[in-house]
């Protein structure tokens, strides 16, 4: 199914059962049961207020066999920072019970990114294949969460693979990063690791960074 919009803004589980029933989903958003959001192409134009936005909600939620792309300009006016994050395909912030799996993420521009997690719990980032077309900055931009796995990804051509910021109970594993600068991010740790640095595993993860794979990983996945 295409689906090509400004966005989506779902806040809150009331707006997630709508959304849920508009597109005639599966499940109930129970553990045993997750809504489903599945076989969808989402192309955003680039904007702030772009991407598949989750607020405040709690829902069992499923995000798989989608893809994921931005309209995204040359070139960017206004931009204020190196670093900023001004698009993302995917942003959940105080979500909790999301798992993103076995997705497509194309992120054509620097300032996009594939998913950022911010203030969230129990989140689940697996089997996707993150494309940075050797020009994005981030794959995944995680900040002030818990209980989050990232496994069996690949990401492809990005400054960082992953962008971990203040997050406990985390376990990274199996992830395949290439064309990768930096595989994971650990900004803003380090100096509060008493309370943030908790629980951390990072699992038989491989980075390898080699000119020309970028079609060879494409067969893979």
């Amino acid at each position: 199914m295409k689906y090509e919009s400004s966005g989506v803004t779902i806040e809150g589980d009331t707006q997630l059962e709508t959304f849920a029933r508009e597109y005639n989903l599966s499940g109930d958003g129970t553990p045993e049961n997750p809504i489903v959001i599945s076989g969808f192409r989402f192309t955003f134009p680039f904007s702030a207020n772009s991407g598949l936005i989750f607020k405040h909600t709690t829902l069992h939620v499923v995000i798989t066999q989608c893809i994921f792309e931005c309209k995204s300009p040359d070139t960017i006016v206004g931009a204020q920072s190196h670093y900023a994050y001004l698009f993302s395909h995917v942003y959940m912030y105080n979500c909790q019970n999301i798992t993103i799996k076995d997705n497509i993420f194309i992120c054509n521009n620097w300032f996009v990114v594939g998913v950022v997690i911010e203030i969230c719990d129990n989140i689940i980032i697996m089997n996707n294949l993150f494309d940075g077309q050797n020009v994005a900055q981030c794959g995944v931009h995680g900040d002030g969460s818990g209980t989050l796995l990232i496994c069996n990804n690949i990401t492809y051509g990005f400054q960082y693979a992953l962008d971990i910021l203040m997050t406990r109970r985390v376990v990274i594993a199996h992830n395949i990063a290439i064309n990768c600068n930096v595989f994971v991010r650990e900004f803003g740790l380090r100096q509060f690791e008493s309370a943030y640095h908790s629980a951390w595993r990072l699992i038989k993860n491989i980075s390898h960074y080699a000119e020309n794979s970028r079609y060879i990983v494409k067969c893979i996945f």
